[in-house]
């Protein structure tokens, strides 16, 4: 039984302490994955999560649409 291959994508995340406590997560790559958590590690955790319902989001999107699916490297 052939495994389904699994990409690795490398993320960069700006990490901020939030003024009421805890710390905030952003993707400098995906604006619109960022959250937050009690720890460092709970943030680094939560953004994970939040990046990969982006990409998902964004796998359907394209899959979606009608054309050609191109792949570049920049």
């Amino acid at each position: 039984m052939k495994r389904a291959r699994v990409s690795k994508k490398t993320f960069t995340i700006i990490l901020t302490k939030a003024e009421e406590g805890g710390y905030i997560a952003e993707c400098l790559e995906l604006p619109t994955a960022h959250s937050q958590g009690d720890t460092v590690e709970a943030a680094v955790s939560n953004v994970k999560d939040a990046i990969s319902l982006v990409m998902d989001y964004l796998k359907d999107k394209a899959k979606s649409k009608k054309g050609k699916l191109l792949r570049i490297s920049v």
